[in-house]
């Protein structure tokens, strides 16, 4: 796979501490049953143009050998943690816990870095020092083929750019920010906290958005990351959730912080659109009722009311007339036959 690099900014980026002359970033992998891919995200971890940095990989008690392919790697700038099963969020926190630099970039052990990442994300870090959190565009790798999520109120700008609206453009478009195509500072982690504990989907998401509450989001369109969707033991989307995992918070922060009312309107509007999408999920486990009640919880949906109602059709149509339904797009395209 390759990218378009020509609009890479390509202002000298040092990745070198003013304060102890050593590398200011650290690069955590959490690590669990990845024994097919952590081989190759080291790889392209290792193969950034920038050089000076660690690597630090917490083994969240995996049961196959991915501990042991991670040793096979002989390079100074990396350290293996091990610790007992304790999930992602844990592991991600033990990694920042480890890390001995300001800035902690995240990969997951089974995505992949274009060897431009560390470049930009540094490059924002010196363009908007005081950003929450700093991410680039990523593509996705789904059944074999590449996929683009659409990016809404972000510009093509050369440097990247503070994002005017977090929520707003989450919520009309793809998320900006993802596990494997951001950089974050300790100084966030000390104001925000770290990741929730437990919280089986969307833990990521949990703690964007509690950043975007406190932070600006440095955010630049260059593709510099792959979130390998065919990866094993993917849990992403499978899970049931009675509620996005993070509503009450964004709606009580809503009250305690001085948020102006447009911004909080698409504040709502985004936990609108995880219930939607966790409404999606429960249908797909057959539980109607409480894709009903996420439906019914999600009608602030601003901005995407089409989504709300089909999903909102499909969670009250009886059953038979859905079957019904389906067996006529069957037939349909048995009658239409093959294409081409």
């Amino acid at each position: 796979m390759e990218v378009d690099n020509s609009a890479m900014d390509t202002t000298e980026t040092r990745s070198v501490s003013p304060i102890t002359g050593g590398p200011q970033v650290s690069v955590v992998i959490p690590l669990y049953n990845k024994a097919e891919s952590i081989s190759a995200t080291l790889d392209s971890v290792f193969a950034q143009t920038i050089t000076d940095f660690e690597v630090v990989v917490i083994n969240d008690g995996s049961t196959d050998n991915s501990a042991a392919i991670v040793r096979r790697f002989n390079d100074h700038r990396l350290r293996l943690v091990e610790q007992a099963n304790a999930g992602e969020s844990a592991a991600r926190n033990r990694g920042i816990a480890e890390a001995r630099n300001d800035l902690v970039a995240f990969i997951d052990a089974d995505d992949l870095w274009f060897p431009h990442f560390l470049q930009t994300v540094l490059s924002l870090r010196h363009r908007f020092p005081n950003a929450g959190a700093y991410g680039t565009a990523f593509v996705v790798l789904r059944n074999n083929a590449v996929v683009r999520y659409p990016y809404v109120g972000v510009r093509h700008l050369l440097g990247g750019e503070l994002v005017p609206d977090y929520f707003r453009s989450c919520t009309l478009g793809g998320s900006l920010l993802w596990s494997s195509s951001v950089m974050i500072p300790k100084s966030t982690f000390e104001r925000v906290g770290g990741f929730p504990v437990g919280v089986r989907n969307g833990a990521d998401l949990h703690m964007w958005a509690r950043i975007a509450l406190h932070y600006p989001i440095a955010w630049s369109t260059i593709e510099a990351a792959v979130w390998n969707q065919d990866a094993e033991n993917r849990i992403a989307g499978r899970v049931r959730m009675s509620d996005a995992p993070f509503a009450g918070l964004l709606e009580e922060s809503i009250v305690q912080i001085s948020i102006a009312p447009d911004q909080a309107r698409w504040i709502r509007a985004y936990i609108s659109r995880l219930r939607v999408h966790y409404a999606h999920v429960s249908l797909e486990h057959g539980d109607r009722a409480q894709a009903r009640r996420l439906i019914w919880l999600g009608r602030e949906s601003r901005g995407r009311r089409r989504e709300w109602w089909l999903t909102a059709i499909r969670a009250w149509t009886p059953e038979p007339l859905l079957n019904l339904r389906r067996a006529f797009i069957a037939l349909a395209r048995r009658l239409r036959g093959p294409r081409g």
